[in-house]
């Protein structure tokens, strides 16, 4: 069973593999934030790398990362420039 990676469309991550081989972790790119019953079918350990575009596409954001940390482990993810996640950013979570 590999591992769900679930990465914003656009967002450019590392070229360096994600595991041992090239295919040891399944990257699938996402134009919106999943809920976490559509997540909890997949039965396998998933990351999201959460980032604004991901975090602008559900209304009660809060709620709804709440509800995703229960299934899924979360990475915050900013922009190339950013050395600390900016106040629009829930840290809190």
């Amino acid at each position: 069973m590999k591992p769900l990676l679930l990465v914003a469309l656009g967002r450019t991550i590392s070229s360096s593999p994600l595991g041992r081989r090239e295919d040891d972790v399944e990257v699938r790119r996402i134009p919106a934030l999943p809920t976490a019953a559509a997540l909890e079918a997949e039965h396998r350990p998933i990351v999201i790398a959460l980032d604004r575009s991901l975090l602008q596409s559900v209304q009660g954001m809060k709620d709804a990362v709440l509800e995703l940390a229960g299934v899924a482990a979360l990475v915050g993810i900013g922009d190339p420039d950013e050395h600390e996640p900016g106040s629009d950013f829930p840290v809190e979570l």
